[in-house]
């Protein structure tokens, strides 16, 4: 390549780009963009205005020459007349004749001044007008023939100003002759444009008349040649809106030009040719649509097939786990129990997958608080069996908001499918949850939260599919953590279904990161004067790892409480330091093992200096012989709102006790409580007989009396003669479904109608939910639940009014 030809093509580059900018600017690209009736129209009335004023110009230029020409004629007559009858009055220097010979001089139109000077007395004999200080100028003595006629002195734009010489002789003047003229003064003349101004007016103004009348006539004829032409543009136009807007059947009018008429014929033979193709495609999608909706169906009535005996199963597995048996038949119950527990989660996944898949998903936005529901996530798994040495915690950011709107029961899916996910293939280490504020404009808000875990991480050549369903790294993998592979692309679809993306980092045996990027409408938020502050002027984390280190930062910044961390290694000269500084101090350890040189440390601390000791515990440390030395010893992970109000209480009691584990008096109540349910009825209207039996035997276990009802005409039987306190009621049954049944009771006269009525059903969609609660029942529980959860179910909806049910 030569030297030339790089300097060139630069140059050849910019000069495009100019062009290209140039263009994209410019009037022609603008007037491209308008309609060919409005071109067409623009055109015309450039070409016709500029036409009409090169016309007007022209002619006011010519006409305006014409008068110029003669006005300077006549003001050259007009002078000479003056300087021949002005001689007689200069010659005998009579003001009188001068006023006579003037007289007859504004007889004449457009003069306005008039001046005749003397040359012997040298001033101005007499002046008419005053408009021009007339100033006398020394005449010459002699000269020659042609200055003796009359001169244009000076012309603006108002006048013209015309001189001349008087003079006698060198011609018959009067009775004498002289055969040399003699120079007896001047006259001076200036003589108005006032009436060519009106002309040119005229002109200008028959110009415009006559000019716009042809227009008009011009614009009408084309109007009628355009509407000729975009008739037919328009209709096509207007055809295809209206089949854009799904209209059937449509086609235009063959009309104007050949060409026109041309392309209406392939626009209609173009429309039949998609119409006949659109009605396959309808047919294909009927089929399409047919055929999911018969899975769905499908898939709703095999998982409601099969939740039902895995209810029974799971029941049967519990009543037994209650017998005696040695330890080897009940590790052999506790292995039954836990794969059908692993069944249960299967058929909801394959199922949440469905849904999602199907698009029948939507939003059902509230006001929640974000904060509260990450943190509950982390406490619905911190008590995982086989898990005990994973720390979980969770991190939000203090200048996110808390309130959002959003879908609850989406979300919490979302994050139970990350974390149980990072939970599963984590073996130790740590899993946490980090929440940031990402930006708040145009009243939303974007939240980052990211999952982290030091599991076994993800292959790079994986990372791309890992969000396709049924995707798992490898076979050793599948055999060893097992799962469908559904997870994560029910979590994408979530992301998705929420306007929201997600992604991942990832690098093998170091752990992942899953980062979700979500948007929600914003909401006021509710500003709480933080309690703590008050109380505490410094705070100190104690441990070893960042896993609490974030959270325990986050906690203190709420508070506006300035917040040190320190390690465990070299724990005296770190802390003692910051002590002697700080006034009032809150300080939280993290450890596993308390070692006798740590615990005579704070020992002394708490002595010495205004402290406040927190300890941080796993759940499955025992008790340490010093628990009571601890201001407060919580179980992690914790909710950040449980440990303000502990701490709160703490300092307004000064009572550790009440941050204790319940004592055996409230463990007695507790139980107390539980069973006293004596005189209580339940009416269980269910049609399997297996879950009827697993029902009646917790809630007789509970303390209840319970009748069974197989179905939904036997259950409205059965609540018409007697006043139960609660029913369960199945709602697919033969007969009578539960639907059905339940809007009858609540026709039953009072109090009968007035029972609560909790739905148990293998079909636990928000879809569902509602048709429940559309038909009149008070609650829902899911198939297969566990006594935990009828517990909770009776203490919301039985009043007992000595004691209440707790879990």
């Amino acid at each position: 390549m030569s030297a030339e030809s790089i300097h060139v093509k630069p140059l050849i580059f910019l000069k495009e780009k100019i062009k290209h900018y140039t263009y994209a600017y410019s009037i022609k690209s603008l007037f491209t963009n308008l309609p060919f009736s409005t071109q067409l129209t623009t055109f015309f009335f450039l070409i016709t205005s500029s036409v009409a004023v090169l016309l007007s110009v022209s002619l006011i230029i010519i006409s305006n020459n014409i008068l110029e020409e003669h006005g300077v004629r006549n003001g050259h007559y007009i002078t000479h007349s003056l300087a021949k009858q002005s001689s007689l009055a200069l010659l005998y220097g009579s003001e009188d004749a001068a006023r006579d010979v003037v007289a007859s001089i504004l007889t004449f139109a457009n003069v306005q001044q008039v001046a005749l000077i003397d040359r012997k007395s040298k001033h101005i004999l007499f002046q008419h007008g005053k408009i021009v200080k007339w100033e006398v100028r020394p005449l010459p003595n002699a000269v020659k023939p042609s200055e003796l006629i009359s001169h244009l002195e000076s012309a603006t734009s108002d006048y013209w100003e015309f001189s001349s010489l008087v003079f006698i002789g060198g011609e018959e003047n009067d009775n004498f002759t002289h055969s040399k003229p003699e120079i007896l003064g001047e006259v001076r003349v200036v003589i108005s444009k006032n009436d060519i101004k009106q002309i040119i007016l005229v002109i200008i103004f028959a110009d415009i008349i006559i000019t716009m009348i042809l227009a008009v006539l011009l614009f009408a004829l084309l109007r009628k040649m355009i509407r000729s032409f975009s008739k037919p543009i328009h209709n096509l136009s207007a055809a295809m809106h209206e089949v854009k807007g799904g209209r059937q059947g449509l086609r235009v009018e063959e009309a104007g030009p050949r060409e026109f008429k041309l392309i209406s014929r392939e626009f209609n033979r173009m429309m039949t040719a998609l119409e006949e193709r659109e009605a396959e495609l309808i047919h294909a999608k009927d089929l399409a649509l047919d055929a999911n909706r018969m899975k769905s169906e499908f898939i709703a009535n095999v998982t409601h097939e099969i939740r039902t005996p895995l209810n029974g199963i799971l029941g049967m597995l519990d009543l037994i786990d209650e017998s005696h048996f040695t330890e080897r038949e009940k590790s052999f119950l506790t292995d039954a129990r836990k794969s059908g527990e692993a069944l249960v989660n299967l058929v909801n996944e394959i199922l949440d997958f469905s849904k999602l898949s199907a698009e029948k998903s939507t939003l059902d936005l509230e006001t929640l608080d974000f904060r509260e529901l990450l943190e509950s996530r982390i406490m619905l798994y911190s008590s995982i069996e086989g898990k005990e040495h994973i720390q979980l915690s969770c991190s939000y950011d203090p200048v996110a908001p808390r309130l959002i709107r959003g879908d609850s029961v989406k979300l919490q899916q979302l994050f139970n499918n990350l974390l149980s996910n990072a939970i599963k293939f984590t073996s130790k280490g740590e899993v946490y949850i980090e929440t940031f504020l990402d930006k708040i404009e145009d009243n939303k808000v974007t939240l980052k939260i990211y999952v982290h875990d030091t599991g076994i991480g993800i292959k790079t050549e994986f990372i791309s599919k890992l969000f396709d369903p049924y995707l798992q790294q490898d076979g050793s993998i599948s055999r060893q953590f097992g799962g469908t592979g559904l997870g994560l692309a029910i979590c994408k679809k979530l992301a998705e279904i929420m306007n929201g993306s997600i992604r991942v980092v990832s690098e093998e045996h170091i752990g992942s990161s899953f980062e979700v990027k979500l948007t929600f409408d914003s909401v006021e938020q509710i500003h709480i004067q933080p309690k703590l502050t008050p109380f505490f002027e410094s705070g100190i984390g104690i441990c070893s790892n960042d896993t609490l280190t974030k959270p325990l930062s986050n906690f203190f910044k709420q508070f506006s409480i300035p917040f040190i961390h320190i390690y465990s290694e070299n724990i005296e000269e770190q802390l003692m330091p910051t002590l002697e500084k700080s006034g009032r101090t809150l300080i939280l350890v993290n450890v596993y093992e308390i070692s006798d040189f740590e615990l005579d440390l704070f020992k002394s601390v708490k002595n010495l200096y205004r402290v406040t000791l927190v300890c941080f515990k796993s759940r499955h440390q025992s008790d340490n012989n010093e628990k009571y030395f601890w201001d407060l010893v919580v179980t992690r992970p914790t909710r950040t709102s449980y440990l303000e109000d502990r701490l709160l209480a703490h300092l307004t009691t000064q009572n550790s006790n009440s941050f204790g584990v319940m004592s055996e008096s409230n463990a007695k109540k507790h139980s107390e409580d539980i069973n006293n349910n004596t005189g209580k009825c339940v009416l269980v209207v269910e049609d399997n007989v297996v879950n009827s039996r697993i029902a009646k035997a917790n809630l007789e276990k509970l303390g209840f009396e319970v009748d069974v009802a197989m179905n939904g005409a036997e259950g409205l039987t059965a609540a018409s003669n007697k006043k139960y306190d609660l029913i369960l009621m199945d709602c697919q049954m033969p007969i009578m479904d539960g639907f059905a049944a339940t809007q009858k009771i609540r026709q039953l006269a009072a109090p009968l109608n007035a029972v609560p009525i909790v739905a148990v059903t293998a079909n636990n969609s928000p879809e569902d939910q509602r048709k429940c609660a559309e038909a009149g029942m008070d609650g829902f529980i899911s198939k297969p639940y566990t006594r935990d959860m009828l517990k909770i179910t009776l203490q919301k909806w039985i009043k007992n009014s000595d004691s209440n049910l707790s879990t």
